[in-house]
Protein backbone atom coordinates (compact mmCIF):
# COMPACT_ATOMS: atom_id res chain seq x y z
CA UNK A 1 0.00 0.00 0.00
CA UNK A 2 1.10 3.25 -0.87
CA UNK A 3 0.03 6.74 1.16
CA UNK A 4 0.79 10.39 0.05
CA UNK A 5 0.53 12.27 2.79
CA UNK A 6 0.79 16.12 3.45
CA UNK A 7 3.94 15.65 6.01
CA UNK A 8 2.83 18.96 8.21
CA UNK A 9 -0.29 17.29 8.63
CA UNK A 10 0.61 14.19 9.27
CA UNK A 11 3.52 15.29 12.21
CA UNK A 12 0.45 17.16 14.24
CA UNK A 13 -1.43 14.27 14.18
CA UNK A 14 1.08 11.48 15.24
CA UNK A 15 1.85 14.62 18.38
CA UNK A 16 -1.30 14.30 19.63
CA UNK A 17 -1.47 10.48 19.02
CA UNK A 18 1.99 10.58 21.51
CA UNK A 19 0.67 12.81 23.75
CA UNK A 20 -0.66 9.59 25.74
CA UNK A 21 1.65 7.34 25.03
CA UNK A 22 5.13 6.55 27.04
CA UNK A 23 8.72 5.48 26.64
CA UNK A 24 8.81 3.58 29.83
CA UNK A 25 5.33 1.68 29.47
CA UNK A 26 5.08 -1.91 31.08
CA UNK A 27 3.23 -3.10 28.23
CA UNK A 28 6.19 -2.73 25.30
CA UNK A 29 3.40 -2.39 22.69
CA UNK A 30 1.85 0.94 23.83
CA UNK A 31 5.16 2.69 23.54
CA UNK A 32 4.21 2.74 20.05
CA UNK A 33 1.46 4.18 17.88
CA UNK A 34 -1.37 2.38 15.92
CA UNK A 35 -2.13 3.53 12.30
CA UNK A 36 -5.40 2.82 11.51
CA UNK A 37 -6.39 3.47 7.33
CA UNK A 38 -9.81 3.51 6.20
CA UNK A 39 -11.01 4.53 2.66
CA UNK A 40 -11.56 8.17 3.78
CA UNK A 41 -9.60 8.93 6.68
CA UNK A 42 -6.52 7.65 8.69
CA UNK A 43 -6.81 7.23 12.48
CA UNK A 44 -3.32 7.59 14.84
CA UNK A 45 -4.17 6.25 18.36
CA UNK A 46 -1.60 6.40 21.13
CA UNK A 47 -2.18 4.90 24.70
CA UNK A 48 -0.77 4.63 28.32
CA UNK A 49 -3.47 2.66 29.30
CA UNK A 50 -4.77 5.42 31.72
CA UNK A 51 -5.46 7.87 28.70
CA UNK A 52 -6.53 7.01 25.02
CA UNK A 53 -5.66 9.64 22.26
CA UNK A 54 -6.72 9.42 19.14
CA UNK A 55 -6.10 12.31 15.63
CA UNK A 56 -7.90 11.92 12.27
CA UNK A 57 -6.87 12.69 9.16
CA UNK A 58 -9.27 12.64 7.18
CA UNK A 59 -8.30 12.15 3.12
CA UNK A 60 -9.48 9.23 0.41
CA UNK A 61 -7.61 6.24 0.95
CA UNK A 62 -7.72 3.31 -2.27
CA UNK A 63 -6.93 0.34 0.42
CA UNK A 64 -7.25 -0.02 3.83
CA UNK A 65 -4.98 -1.94 6.85
CA UNK A 66 -3.41 -1.43 10.64
CA UNK A 67 -0.35 -1.33 11.78
CA UNK A 68 2.17 -0.64 14.77
CA UNK A 69 4.86 2.09 14.44
CA UNK A 70 7.46 3.46 15.68
CA UNK A 71 5.88 7.40 15.91
CA UNK A 72 8.89 8.74 17.79
CA UNK A 73 11.02 7.81 15.12
CA UNK A 74 8.77 8.19 12.10
CA UNK A 75 7.63 11.91 13.67
CA UNK A 76 11.27 12.78 13.64
CA UNK A 77 12.36 11.40 10.49
CA UNK A 78 9.32 13.77 9.03
CA UNK A 79 10.50 17.28 11.03
CA UNK A 80 13.69 17.01 9.03
CA UNK A 81 12.24 16.56 5.80
CA UNK A 82 10.59 20.24 3.91
CA UNK A 83 6.96 20.57 3.97
CA UNK A 84 5.87 18.58 1.24
CA UNK A 85 4.05 15.72 0.08
CA UNK A 86 5.71 12.33 1.70
CA UNK A 87 4.86 8.75 0.51
CA UNK A 88 4.34 6.10 2.89
CA UNK A 89 4.82 2.70 1.34
CA UNK A 90 3.80 -0.23 3.84
CA UNK A 91 5.38 -3.79 2.66
CA UNK A 92 4.82 -6.82 5.13
CA UNK A 93 7.03 -6.24 8.02
CA UNK A 94 8.30 -2.00 7.23
CA UNK A 95 7.71 0.95 6.17
CA UNK A 96 9.51 3.50 3.75
CA UNK A 97 9.13 6.68 4.12
CA UNK A 98 10.14 8.39 0.57
CA UNK A 99 10.18 12.55 0.26
CA UNK A 100 12.78 14.75 -1.48
CA UNK A 101 15.38 12.78 -2.35
CA UNK A 102 15.33 10.61 0.71
CA UNK A 103 14.25 6.83 1.82
CA UNK A 104 13.93 5.32 5.17
CA UNK A 105 12.88 2.37 6.47
CA UNK A 106 11.19 1.48 9.55
CA UNK A 107 10.08 -1.60 11.14
CA UNK A 108 6.68 -2.43 12.22
CA UNK A 109 6.14 -2.76 16.21
CA UNK A 110 3.89 -5.58 17.03
CA UNK A 111 0.65 -6.96 15.88
CA UNK A 112 -2.57 -4.58 15.35
CA UNK A 113 -4.93 -7.17 17.01
CA UNK A 114 -2.80 -6.70 20.31
CA UNK A 115 -2.95 -3.02 20.42
CA UNK A 116 -5.19 -1.81 23.29
CA UNK A 117 -8.90 -1.08 22.04
CA UNK A 118 -10.26 2.71 22.31
CA UNK A 119 -12.45 2.45 25.42
CA UNK A 120 -16.05 1.77 24.77
CA UNK A 121 -18.45 5.18 25.67
CA UNK A 122 -20.74 3.85 28.77
CA UNK A 123 -23.16 5.57 29.78
CA UNK A 124 -23.26 9.47 30.07
CA UNK A 125 -23.51 11.26 33.11
CA UNK A 126 -23.08 14.63 32.76
CA UNK A 127 -21.52 16.57 29.86
CA UNK A 128 -20.04 20.43 28.89
CA UNK A 129 -19.72 21.98 26.27
CA UNK A 130 -18.25 24.99 24.71
CA UNK A 131 -15.67 26.96 23.04
CA UNK A 132 -11.96 25.51 23.29
CA UNK A 133 -10.44 28.92 23.87
CA UNK A 134 -12.35 28.87 27.28
CA UNK A 135 -12.30 25.39 28.20
CA UNK A 136 -8.08 25.15 27.18
CA UNK A 137 -7.99 28.92 29.94
CA UNK A 138 -9.94 26.59 32.84
CA UNK A 139 -7.99 23.64 32.73
CA UNK A 140 -4.33 25.48 31.52
CA UNK A 141 -4.60 27.17 34.75
CA UNK A 142 -5.83 24.50 36.68
CA UNK A 143 -3.81 22.03 36.09
CA UNK A 144 -0.37 24.54 38.18
CA UNK A 145 -2.36 23.51 41.52
CA UNK A 146 -2.65 19.88 41.42
CA UNK A 147 -0.92 17.96 44.39
CA UNK A 148 2.05 15.13 43.32
CA UNK A 149 1.83 13.34 46.77
CA UNK A 150 1.25 9.54 45.25
CA UNK A 151 -0.30 8.79 48.95
CA UNK A 152 -2.84 10.58 47.96
CA UNK A 153 -3.84 10.13 44.23
CA UNK A 154 -7.55 12.09 44.62
CA UNK A 155 -5.13 15.49 45.04
CA UNK A 156 -3.27 14.94 41.76
CA UNK A 157 -6.04 16.30 39.62
CA UNK A 158 -8.93 18.73 38.94
CA UNK A 159 -12.18 18.56 40.05
CA UNK A 160 -14.91 19.32 38.03
CA UNK A 161 -18.05 19.90 40.41
CA UNK A 162 -21.09 20.23 38.50
CA UNK A 163 -24.17 21.37 40.89
CA UNK A 164 -27.62 22.50 39.51
CA UNK A 165 -26.18 22.98 35.67
CA UNK A 166 -22.76 25.02 36.92
CA UNK A 167 -19.69 24.02 36.78
CA UNK A 168 -16.87 24.66 39.22
CA UNK A 169 -13.41 23.59 38.99
CA UNK A 170 -10.97 23.39 41.78
CA UNK A 171 -7.19 22.20 42.48
CA UNK A 172 -4.95 22.00 45.38
CA UNK A 173 -1.69 20.67 46.41
CA UNK A 174 -2.80 21.00 50.21
CA UNK A 175 -0.48 24.39 50.54
CA UNK A 176 -2.41 26.13 47.72
CA UNK A 177 -5.85 26.16 45.70
CA UNK A 178 -7.59 27.30 42.88
CA UNK A 179 -11.46 27.53 42.39
CA UNK A 180 -12.91 28.56 39.42
CA UNK A 181 -16.46 29.37 39.12
CA UNK A 182 -16.63 28.71 34.68
CA UNK A 183 -19.01 30.25 32.20
CA UNK A 184 -20.50 26.67 31.20
CA UNK A 185 -23.96 25.11 32.28
CA UNK A 186 -23.69 21.43 32.18
CA UNK A 187 -26.21 18.74 31.57
CA UNK A 188 -26.84 15.91 33.22
CA UNK A 189 -26.65 14.71 36.92
CA UNK A 190 -24.76 16.65 40.06
CA UNK A 191 -21.13 14.92 40.52
CA UNK A 192 -17.99 15.09 40.60
CA UNK A 193 -15.29 13.64 38.31
CA UNK A 194 -11.73 14.04 39.09
CA UNK A 195 -9.37 14.65 36.19
CA UNK A 196 -5.87 13.25 36.19
CA UNK A 197 -3.10 16.17 35.94
CA UNK A 198 -1.89 14.55 32.23
CA UNK A 199 -5.58 14.52 31.15
CA UNK A 200 -6.25 18.32 32.02
CA UNK A 201 -2.35 19.18 30.22
CA UNK A 202 -4.00 17.09 27.45
CA UNK A 203 -7.56 19.54 27.15
CA UNK A 204 -5.16 22.30 27.97
CA UNK A 205 -3.96 21.95 24.98
CA UNK A 206 -6.34 21.51 22.61
CA UNK A 207 -6.90 23.22 19.49
CA UNK A 208 -8.24 26.43 20.11
CA UNK A 209 -10.34 28.41 17.70
CA UNK A 210 -13.37 25.33 17.85
CA UNK A 211 -15.77 23.70 19.54
CA UNK A 212 -15.30 20.83 22.34
CA UNK A 213 -17.31 18.08 24.21
CA UNK A 214 -16.83 17.07 27.65
CA UNK A 215 -18.67 13.66 28.33
CA UNK A 216 -18.51 12.25 31.47
CA UNK A 217 -18.87 8.32 32.92
CA UNK A 218 -19.11 6.75 36.17
CA UNK A 219 -15.07 6.01 35.01
CA UNK A 220 -13.92 8.07 32.25
CA UNK A 221 -13.99 11.54 30.83
CA UNK A 222 -14.53 11.63 26.76
CA UNK A 223 -12.93 14.61 24.79
CA UNK A 224 -13.98 15.64 21.45
CA UNK A 225 -12.79 18.58 19.65
CA UNK A 226 -11.52 18.84 15.83
CA UNK A 227 -10.31 15.91 14.64
CA UNK A 228 -8.99 14.77 17.74
CA UNK A 229 -10.70 12.29 20.86
CA UNK A 230 -8.97 11.49 24.15
CA UNK A 231 -10.86 8.92 26.48
CA UNK A 232 -9.31 10.01 29.71
CA UNK A 233 -9.54 7.56 32.70
CA UNK A 234 -11.10 9.73 35.51
CA UNK A 235 -9.36 9.47 39.61
CA UNK A 236 -11.27 7.25 41.64
CA UNK A 237 -12.02 8.47 44.82
CA UNK A 238 -14.03 11.57 46.98
CA UNK A 239 -12.43 14.71 46.66
CA UNK A 240 -11.94 16.86 49.55
CA UNK A 241 -14.17 19.61 50.40
CA UNK A 242 -11.65 22.55 49.52
CA UNK A 243 -14.76 25.27 50.47
CA UNK A 244 -14.75 23.96 53.90
CA UNK A 245 -10.51 25.45 53.88
CA UNK A 246 -12.11 29.30 52.38
CA UNK A 247 -12.23 31.80 55.08
CA UNK A 248 -15.39 33.95 55.11
CA UNK A 249 -14.41 37.03 57.63
CA UNK A 250 -11.33 38.91 56.50
CA UNK A 251 -9.59 41.63 58.76
CA UNK A 252 -7.21 42.95 55.78
CA UNK A 253 -7.59 43.90 52.26
CA UNK A 254 -4.84 44.84 49.83
CA UNK A 255 -5.04 45.93 46.32
CA UNK A 256 -1.79 45.49 44.23
CA UNK A 257 0.29 45.25 41.26
CA UNK A 258 0.15 41.85 39.88
CA UNK A 259 3.47 42.31 37.62
CA UNK A 260 4.68 44.27 40.47
CA UNK A 261 4.95 42.07 43.10
CA UNK A 262 5.53 39.48 41.17
CA UNK A 263 8.93 40.64 40.49
CA UNK A 264 9.96 41.99 43.45
CA UNK A 265 9.36 38.38 44.65
CA UNK A 266 11.61 36.85 41.73
CA UNK A 267 14.12 39.56 42.95
CA UNK A 268 14.38 38.59 46.88
CA UNK A 269 14.12 35.05 45.69
CA UNK A 270 17.69 35.35 44.94
CA UNK A 271 19.25 36.27 48.46
CA UNK A 272 16.21 33.88 50.26
CA UNK A 273 16.71 30.19 51.56
CA UNK A 274 16.40 28.14 48.11
CA UNK A 275 15.35 24.78 50.83
CA UNK A 276 12.20 26.81 52.93
CA UNK A 277 11.10 29.47 50.09
CA UNK A 278 10.06 31.77 52.38
CA UNK A 279 9.48 35.24 52.31
CA UNK A 280 7.27 37.70 54.88
CA UNK A 281 5.18 40.20 53.26
CA UNK A 282 4.98 43.30 55.17
CA UNK A 283 1.53 45.05 54.70
CA UNK A 284 1.22 49.03 55.61
CA UNK A 285 -0.78 52.07 55.10
CA UNK A 286 1.45 53.20 51.40
CA UNK A 287 3.56 50.15 50.35
CA UNK A 288 3.52 46.10 51.07
CA UNK A 289 7.53 44.91 51.41
CA UNK A 290 8.87 41.90 50.53
CA UNK A 291 11.50 40.31 52.90
CA UNK A 292 13.61 37.19 52.13
CA UNK A 293 16.70 35.95 54.03
CA UNK A 294 19.55 33.04 53.85
CA UNK A 295 20.95 32.85 57.25
CA UNK A 296 23.04 29.92 56.31
CA UNK A 297 24.72 32.42 54.01
CA UNK A 298 24.33 35.72 55.83
CA UNK A 299 21.88 37.17 52.83
CA UNK A 300 18.75 38.76 52.22
CA UNK A 301 16.77 41.18 50.69
CA UNK A 302 13.94 43.56 50.89
CA UNK A 303 11.65 44.82 47.73
CA UNK A 304 9.05 47.47 48.25
CA UNK A 305 5.85 47.73 45.50
CA UNK A 306 3.45 50.80 46.26
CA UNK A 307 2.41 50.41 42.38
CA UNK A 308 -1.90 50.48 42.07
CA UNK A 309 -1.35 49.53 46.49
CA UNK A 310 -4.15 49.93 48.68
CA UNK A 311 -4.63 48.91 52.32
CA UNK A 312 -7.67 48.78 53.97
CA UNK A 313 -7.27 48.26 58.25
CA UNK A 314 -7.92 49.34 61.13
CA UNK A 315 -4.13 48.33 62.07
CA UNK A 316 -0.79 50.16 60.69
CA UNK A 317 0.95 46.83 59.71
CA UNK A 318 0.16 43.47 59.56
CA UNK A 319 3.28 40.58 58.49
CA UNK A 320 2.81 37.32 57.16
CA UNK A 321 5.29 34.32 56.16
CA UNK A 322 4.71 32.75 52.50
CA UNK A 323 6.07 30.41 50.51
CA UNK A 324 7.49 32.75 47.74
CA UNK A 325 7.19 29.68 44.90
CA UNK A 326 3.15 28.58 45.51
CA UNK A 327 2.52 32.85 45.51
CA UNK A 328 4.52 32.96 42.19
CA UNK A 329 2.58 30.08 40.81
CA UNK A 330 -0.66 31.92 41.48
CA UNK A 331 0.69 35.30 40.05
CA UNK A 332 1.93 33.98 37.30
CA UNK A 333 -1.76 32.19 36.61
CA UNK A 334 -3.57 35.72 36.80
CA UNK A 335 -3.82 37.60 33.47
CA UNK A 336 -5.13 40.75 34.86
CA UNK A 337 -3.31 43.74 35.98
CA UNK A 338 -4.55 43.79 39.24
CA UNK A 339 -5.48 41.69 41.93
CA UNK A 340 -7.38 41.97 45.68
CA UNK A 341 -5.83 40.12 48.55
CA UNK A 342 -7.78 39.55 51.38
CA UNK A 343 -6.41 38.71 55.02
CA UNK A 344 -7.71 37.29 58.51
CA UNK A 345 -4.44 36.51 60.69
CA UNK A 346 -0.89 35.08 60.09
CA UNK A 347 -2.07 32.10 60.68
CA UNK A 348 -5.06 31.90 58.43
CA UNK A 349 -4.90 31.32 54.49
CA UNK A 350 -5.12 34.46 52.38
CA UNK A 351 -7.05 34.36 49.21
CA UNK A 352 -6.66 36.05 45.98
CA UNK A 353 -8.75 37.60 43.65
CA UNK A 354 -7.85 39.40 40.17
CA UNK A 355 -9.11 42.64 39.15
CA UNK A 356 -10.51 43.90 35.83
CA UNK A 357 -9.83 47.75 35.26
CA UNK A 358 -12.40 49.82 34.61
CA UNK A 359 -11.84 52.57 31.71
CA UNK A 360 -12.15 55.46 34.71
CA UNK A 361 -11.07 55.76 38.03
CA UNK A 362 -13.47 53.58 40.64
CA UNK A 363 -14.95 51.66 37.66
CA UNK A 364 -12.64 48.35 38.99
CA UNK A 365 -14.47 45.44 39.72
CA UNK A 366 -13.18 42.19 41.61
CA UNK A 367 -13.56 38.84 39.76
CA UNK A 368 -15.42 36.45 42.80
CA UNK A 369 -15.55 33.55 40.30
CA UNK A 370 -11.99 33.36 40.52
CA UNK A 371 -10.40 32.86 43.53
CA UNK A 372 -6.48 31.78 44.79
CA UNK A 373 -5.89 30.32 48.01
CA UNK A 374 -2.87 30.58 49.72
CA UNK A 375 -2.23 28.78 53.27
CA UNK A 376 0.78 30.95 55.18
CA UNK A 377 3.58 29.60 56.59
CA UNK A 378 4.91 30.23 60.38
CA UNK A 379 7.51 33.56 61.23
CA UNK A 380 9.50 32.82 63.62
CA UNK A 381 12.08 35.83 64.63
Amino acid sequence: MKLEINTKEFIQALSKALSASSRKATLPIIENVLMVVEKEKITLQGTDLEITACSYIHQENSEEGSWVIDAFKLKEILTKLPDVVTTLEMEDTSMNIVSFGGDFTLPFMGNPADFPKVPVFDKELASIEGETDAITKYFGASKAFVGTDELRPIMNGVVVDIANEKVVMAATNSHVLIKLKTIFEAKGEDGQYVVPAKGAYLISKLKKGSKCKLAFSDKNLYVTSNNELYVIRLVEGKYPAYNSIIPKDFLYKVTVNREALYNAIDRVAVVSNSISNMMILTLEKDKVSVNGMDMDFNSKGNVSVAEDYTYESSEEKFRIGVNSVYLSTILSNVTHDKIEINLQSAERALTIHPIVKGANEGEDKVIKEALFLLMPMMITD
